[in-house]
């Protein structure tokens, strides 16, 4: 397994500006770009991806809650036996 100070070692002689890669096409944009997205096309498509994602996670709470509002339903509107 090599550790970082060895990988650190190696890279060490290279004249590589500090940089991060796009999140989505995976080309370089500045370290400080926070989401690390390229401008056009990748905003967008990360947008898309939020929004996309946002909704998923509202259904799925809709739908816990629904299964839970129904279990709960069914528990209590069965009479008891004595």
């Amino acid at each position: 397994m090599i550790g970082t100070s060895t990988k650190r070692k190696k890279y060490e002689g290279l004249n590589v500006s500090n940089h991060r890669h796009c999140i989505i096409c995976g080309s370089v944009v500045p370290p400080e770009r926070d989401p690390p997205v390229c401008e056009g096309l990748c905003e967008e498509e990360l947008a898309k991806r939020q929004k996309r994602s946002r909704m998923f996670n509202i259904v799925w709470l809709i739908m816990i809650f629904g299964l839970i509002a129904l279990l709960m339903y069914s528990f209590f509107s069965v009479p008891m036996s004595p």
